[in-house]
């Protein structure tokens, strides 16, 4: 540890403790699926855009009946 005025600056640590730190924070700074679901609304909302889909239907064996 390196300090200044009695206070961590900095340290020194090896190569391979450095990757593993970079790869965690990497993975921290990646969005969200929910993330990325506000930024498509937003985006349609802005351009009044509506996905347009077909009627919704129980496929057979799905529908919840015991069979």
């Amino acid at each position: 540890m390196i300090l200044r005025r009695d206070r961590p600056v900095a340290a020194v640590i090896s190569a391979a403790d450095f990757e593993e730190f970079a790869a965690w924070r990497e993975q921290r700074r990646r969005r969200s699926l929910g993330q990325t679901f506000d930024e498509v609304r937003e985006l349609a909302a802005r351009y009044d855009y509506e996905l347009e889909t077909g009627k919704r239907r129980d496929r057979d064996g799905w529908g919840g009946e015991s069979t």
